[in-house]
């Protein structure tokens, strides 16, 4: 009934298939943190697990575009800038971003970002499915650091050869 206030159309959908579909948001929502935007960027809703993920409450983000969670220096890139364009197009991204708590500290989040669609095909939202992968990225650099002396912890990227030392280019 919700969808169909939302839409203004009359939508006929059986408990069994309202159940599966409302159980499997439930499970999603159970494990991993969710976080819903506008077109435009800016925060709608946000699960539990994405807020204490970034250290916020609910009421401290609602209405702030995505950028709170980035480097300010990354605002205007034209990487990022692209990135929300292809999403108001409706083109999902799957990313690993360095992102910004509220306590300051650095975290790595791996998310996809799924346009969400009406059935003309219009972009109503973007919804993120997120991951914390610090840990990880962490653990990574810390074998970097051991495995390959000299290791830039700026992340440049490792290109080896075996008929040859390791090379390091640097990212744009």
């Amino acid at each position: 009934q919700a969808i169909a206030r939302k839409f203004g159309k009359k939508i006929s959908v059986s408990a069994a298939d309202y159940s599966e579909l409302h159980g499997q948001i439930s499970a999603i929502n159970d494990t991993q943190a969710v976080v819903h935007f506008a077109v435009d960027g800016s925060i709608q809703e946000a699960n539990a697990h994405f807020q204490n993920l970034m250290g916020y409450h609910i009421d401290k983000i609602l209405g702030k575009h995505h950028r709170m969670f980035i480097r300010k220096d990354f605002h205007s890139n034209p990487e990022y800038l692209q990135f929300w364009s292809k999403l108001s197009r409706g083109e999902a991204q799957s990313v690993e971003y360095r992102h910004i708590n509220k306590a300051g500290t650095y975290i790595w989040i791996q998310s996809t970002y799924l346009p969400i669609k009406n059935s003309s095909g219009e972009v109503l939202k973007v919804v993120e499915y997120c991951t914390d992968i610090t840990q990880l990225r962490e653990s990574m650099h810390e074998f970097h650091m051991t495995t390959y002396p000299g290791f830039d912890p700026e992340g440049r990227k490792i290109e080896m050869s075996l008929l040859g030392p390791v090379q390091f280019k640097q990212e744009l």
